[in-house]
C-alpha cells in the first residue's frame, strides 16, 4: 500500500483530494521508480566489481610488462657478449682450419718426398715390403716413430 494507514497514531492521513485511481497510479509510479533504483544500484555494484577486475588486470599486465622490459634489457646486454664470443670462436675455427690445411699440405709434401726418396732416412720393414705409396699414414707414423726410437738407442 502506498499511503500509511490513517488509523495509526502520528501518521498523516491520506489526502482527501486524491481519488482512488490517482493514488493507485502514484503507488505504481513509486514502485517502478524503486525498481529502477534497485536496478541502477545493482548495475553500479556490477560496475564497481568490473572496475576492480580491470584494476587487477592492469596491475598484473603492468607487472608483466616490467618483467618483460627487464628481460629485454638483460637480453640486449647479453647479445653483444654472445656475438663477441661467437666471433672469437669463428676466428679460432678459421685459425684451426688454416693450421690443419697447412699441416695437411706439409704431410702431402713429406709423403711425396718419401715416395721420391728425397728423405734422408728410410723406414725399415713394412715400407720396404709394401712400397712407400702403399703405406697408410698411421703405418708410416708408427714405423717412423719406431725407427727414431731405434736411432736414439
Amino acid at each position: 500500500m502506498c499511503w500509511p494507514d490513517p488509523l495509526k497514531e502520528g501518521v498523516p492521513s491520506e489526502p482527501p483530494c486524491l481519488p482512488h485511481r490517482e493514488r493507485q497510479a502514484a503507488c505504481k509510479q513509486v514502485h517502478q521508480t524503486e525498481k529502477k533504483l534497485k536496478d541502477m544500484l545493482l548495475q553500479v555494484d556490477d560496475e564497481r566489481r568490473n572496475v576492480e577486475q580491470y584494476k587487477d588486470q592492469d596491475y598484473k599486465a603492468s607487472t608483466n610488462l616490467k618483467q618483460l622490459k627487464w628481460q629485454l634489457e638483460e637480453a640486449e646486454e647479453e647479445a653483444p657478449r654472445a656475438n663477441a664470443s661467437c666471433q672469437k670462436l669463428q676466428r679460432e675455427l678459421e685459425d684451426a682450419t688454416e693450421t690443419a690445411d697447412a699441416m695437411n699440405r706439409e704431410v702431402s709434401s713429406l709423403k711425396n718426398k718419401l715416395r721420391r726418396g728425397d728423405l734422408p732416412f728410410v723406414v725399415p720393414g713394412l715400407m720396404a715390403q709394401k712400397g712407400a705409396a702403399d703405406c697408410s699414414d698411421e703405418e708410416v707414423d708408427g714405423k717412423a716413430d719406431g725407427a727414431e726410437a731405434k736411432l736414439a738407442e
